[in-house]
């Protein structure tokens, strides 16, 4: 399932509950990173600076960053959101597609 981008909002994207596959335990340090790029010609999407830097929220491995209302895109558009983690000796790296969407009232 995509993630929804809110055309024209500020749109949270989060992470809830990182933990270290080996011990189990919360990630809450460390640096996490998005890019968000165009799903057919994967260039980066333009109307924020990439990568953008994610947030620690508090002691459960959540993590928090805005994607900026001013990103240049058009409903329906595919974008995937490239996401990279490192803690001490930690990396990590994955993908999820998103939709753009207009809300309506």
């Amino acid at each position: 399932m995509a993630l929804v981008y809110w055309n024209q909002n500020d749109n949270l994207l989060e992470i809830d509950g990182l933990t270290n596959a080996r011990t189990g335990s919360y990630v809450t340090t460390g640096t996490i990173t998005v890019t968000v790029k165009d799903a057919s010609a994967l260039t980066n999407i333009s109307g924020q600076t990439w990568p953008a830097s994610f947030a620690a929220t508090g002691s459960s491995g959540d993590w928090v960053v805005v994607l900026d209302d001013g990103m240049v895109v058009t409903a329906g558009q595919k974008l995937v959101a490239q996401i990279t983690a490192s803690a001490a000796s930690l990396k990590g790296y994955w993908e999820s597609d998103v939709i753009v969407r207009t809300r309506k009232a």
